[in-house]
Order: C-alpha cells, then sequence, then structure tokens
C-alpha cells in the first residue's frame, strides 16, 4: 500500500513539473518542441470550457517514454 501511495505521489509530482516547466515554460516559444501545448491544447481548452478532449499523438509517446524511464523505480 505504501509503494502504491509513493507512486501515486510520484507520478503527480512529475506530471505538475513537466506542466509546468516544459508545456508552459517552453511551450510559450514557437519554435519549441512544446509549442502545441499552447496553440492546440489551450485553444480547445478555452473553446471547450476548460475540456479538451483530444489527445495527441504527442502526448501519448510523452506518457509512454516517462512510464518507461521510471519503470525501474
Amino acid at each position: 500500500m505504501l509503494q502504491f501511495a509513493l507512486g501515486l505521489l510520484l507520478a503527480n509530482l512529475l506530471e505538475w513539473i513537466v506542466h509546468k516547466y516544459f508545456l508552459h515554460n517552453l511551450g510559450k516559444k514557437r519554435a519549441s518542441l512544446f509549442s502545441f501545448h499552447w496553440g492546440v491544447h489551450h485553444r480547445e481548452a478555452r473553446k471547450n470550457g476548460f475540456l479538451d478532449h483530444r489527445v495527441s499523438t504527442r502526448e501519448v509517446v510523452g506518457v509512454l517514454f516517462l512510464c518507461l524511464l521510471f519503470s525501474p523505480i
């Protein structure tokens, strides 16, 4: 049970760090790999009452990469 709780805490912390520093800070730069976050995700969320029902390929690949990266833990 403790491992599950720690895994959940680590996953939430990692998501917050990636969202804040990569998707928001680096995503503001048009030439950035993460610029889709502002150009696509935020526009869709504003149009649909802050919901974005689409899942981009970049998001799926990113989540799978992070899962693979942290699987030894």
